[in-house]
């Protein structure tokens, strides 16, 4: 979660949608726009004695069509994904 804070610091108007194996997630307010957009329910995460985290996540292989829906909506997305080196100058996220 110390990544998504991270980004979402540096792109505050963006969703951001992170790549966690096989499957993107969302977290927190981007869980709750998104959910609401794409009819998926959203889930509580808790991770040891933290506090539930907001979030909904979907398999890879539906990026595309949840991706359209998004920027439809009119909302600007960001793809974070997993393990992808990224010059210095780059940022850790893909803007659409």
């Amino acid at each position: 979660m110390e990544k998504y804070y991270e980004i979402k610091e540096k792109y505050p108007e963006y969703l951001l949608i992170f790549q966690n194996g096989d499957f993107w997630e969302m977290y927190t307010n981007d869980a709750t726009i998104a959910s609401r957009v794409l009819d998926i329910d959203i889930k509580k995460q808790t991770y040891g004695h933290s506090p539930a985290l907001l979030m909904i996540r979907f398999p890879y292989n539906e990026l595309d069509t949840h991706l359209t829906k998004l920027i439809r909506f009119g909302s600007r997305v960001a793809l974070c994904e997993q393990n992808k080196p990224t010059p210095p100058h780059n940022s850790d996220c893909n803007k659409y």
